[in-house]
């Protein structure tokens, strides 16, 4: 039988026959040795950064918890060494206060420490160290981190999103050009946004991503305090913009990696003169011309103020980007510390921060002294002679889910490389290969359709049978039809990075053709969709120019990103 399904909305809705995220994670661990995670950049000088190192440790229950142990710190003038350690995930929207007090580090454990809608606010503080924290959707005028008038900070292996379209429910993705009071732009705010008096700060191994506004140094043209700021080895992906606005000050930013950056880049402003070496940048910038200097909008470039900034670049990859792509400075800027040990060959830093940026299993804290702190070491699997096989977790990070599926699918797209182990991993049917049949199978299992993997070298069981029919009693392989398919039809709706994204119009739908039934008689379409919006979503559902179901309702799945069925 020949299906064509075709479905109506009439508001935004994410939905494809599978879907992943925008951005992949891959831990591919055949080729370089860990690094060294020692502190170094700005944050060593001034009397360098060590945080809570060595003191009493209280674990985080609440926030409100927190925000009291803080507060009382404060009162009382304590400034001895504190680790607040964070072992859960907390939720809310208040912010942590870290004002007025120091010698405090915020670390996660066993990579679970999680705070979603609340950021974490630090304010005319000294030694705040913030490591190993995943921080995501804090609502605006709340940042993920926050710092102002504060010194030696180091915010390190952390993971920090919010989200791109339509944040605010409404059904409606506002103009990405501008900020829309009240509207998506502007519900979420920043990732880390560091102003005023804030200086010896070194920011590295993070993971950015899925934000509007993503760090934003000086708060308006008039904030050009002489801010030091490093930042190296991080990723920027899917975001907007300001990676970042950079007002003012010096700065450095090295091995960073910055992928699929809708606007501008990293943006040299109001005098700011950065050394930017061995980064690599891929499809970053949309080569708009900047009204106010002239530049377009790229990876490097001094963007939206009539007050430019400086540039000494170095040893940058640009791949696929456009607009501003400099290789030629417009100043000298020599970084007063020593890095050159840590300092990667620019080709070799997507590997690098791929595997370990972002939040770790475990991280070691600093010792007391500045200079020369012990490097950490990312949890990894024993090694024995015959090495359990976690079958579907691609990506080595002990979890089987979609960032494994959208790995899988890289690789069938030849776009990634696996090595053995993740093949191995990765060829849950067991016959050997590597292949679509493969994903399938792991599609499955994440809808919960198949208990167990690996599934075994047998052909994959069918999608469920609707409760009120009798099941084939042939066993059947079903139909994956995803949003990449060149047979589709889509009006108001767009595909991206393995999504089908709907425009606000009434009308939107996608067109599904060439979906054929393995069995005759009646099928059931399973529709794998993510929807952020906090509410349910109705679409209409049609079969061959026949509706099938007039108002059906998607409910939530919380974020983006999250799968349902």
């Amino acid at each position: 039988m020949q299906k064509r399904v075709s479905a109506k909305i009439s508001f935004l809705l994410v939905l494809s026959m599978f879907i992943g995220m925008f951005f992949v994670i891959s831990r591919n661990s055949s080729v370089q040795a860990a690094p060294s995670f020692e502190l170094v950049g700005f944050a060593t000088l001034n009397g360098g950064t060590t945080g809570g190192t060595g003191g009493k440790e209280v674990t985080a229950t609440s926030i409100s918890q927190i925000n009291e142990l803080l507060s009382q710190r404060k009162k009382n003038k304590d400034t001895s060494p504190l680790v607040i350690k964070f072992d859960r995930k907390l939720t809310g929207s208040e912010v942590i206060a870290c004002k007025k007090v120091s010698n405090i580090t915020f670390l996660g454990v066993d990579g679970k420490g999680e705070l979603e809608g609340a950021g974490i606010n630090i304010v005319k503080s000294k030694n705040i160290i913030v490591r190993n924290l995943k921080i995501h959707h804090t609502r605006g005028p709340m940042d993920a981190i926050g710092i102002e008038n504060s010194q030696n900070i180091w915010i390190d292996h952390c993971e920090l999103y919010n989200e791109i379209g339509d944040c605010n429910g409404d059904g409606i993705v506002d103009p990405n050009d501008g900020d829309t009071e009240g509207g998506d732009v502007d519900w979420y705010d920043g990732l880390l946004d560091i102003k005023k008096s804030s200086e010896y700060i070194t920011v590295s191994w993070n993971y950015f991503h899925d934000s509007y506004k993503t760090s934003l140094i000086g708060s308006s043209d008039g904030d050009d305090y002489d801010r030091k700021i490093t930042f190296h080895h991080n990723i920027c992906a899917d975001v907007k913009s300001r990676t970042p606005s950079y007002r003012g000050g010096t700065g450095h930013m090295f091995n960073n990696y910055y992928v699929d950056v809708l606007g501008s880049g990293i943006n040299s402003r109001v005098g700011a003169k950065l050394r930017i070496e061995g980064n690599i940048f891929e499809r970053v910038g949309c080569g708009a011309v900047d009204s106010k200097t002239g530049f377009a909008e790229g990876p490097i470039g001094s963007y939206y103020s009539s007050k430019i900034g400086y540039w000494d670049v170095r040893d940058n990859i640009f791949i696929d980007c456009k607009g501003n792509q400099p290789t030629t400075s417009t100043c000298s800027f020599e970084p007063p510390y020593k890095y050159d040990h840590v300092l990667q060959p620019a080709s070799q830093v997507k590997e690098t921060v791929l595997r370990y940026a972002g939040v770790q299993g475990n991280i070691v804290l600093p010792t007391t002294s500045p200079t020369n702190p012990p490097a950490a070491t990312p949890t990894q699997p024993k090694n024995t002679q015959q090495p359990t096989v976690k079958y579907g977790d691609l990506n080595g990070d002990g979890n089987v889910n979609s960032t494994d599926s959208i790995l899988m699918k890289r690789y069938l797209m030849k776009s990634v490389d696996l090595n053995e182990e993740q093949l191995k991993a990765a060829d849950v049917n067991l016959d050997g290969r590597v292949n679509s049949t493969d994903r399938s199978i792991l599609n499955r299992y994440l809808l919960k359709i198949i208990e167990k993997l690996p599934y075994g070298n047998e052909t994959p069981p069918a999608m469920p049978t609707p409760t009120d029919t009798h099941p084939s009693s042939t066993p059947t392989e079903g139909v994956v039809h995803e949003a990449e398919s060149s047979s589709n039809h889509l009006k108001y709706a767009k595909v991206e990075s393995n999504y089908v994204v709907f425009d606000q119009t009434k009308d939107a739908y996608i067109e599904m053709k060439k979906v054929n039934s393995p069995v005759t008689g009646e099928v059931t379409i399973t529709i794998v969709y993510s929807n952020g919006s906090g509410k349910s979503l109705p679409m209409e559902i049609k079969v061959n120019s026949t509706t099938i179901e007039s108002n059906k309702e998607f409910p939530s799945t919380g974020i983006y990103g999250a799968l349902s069925a």
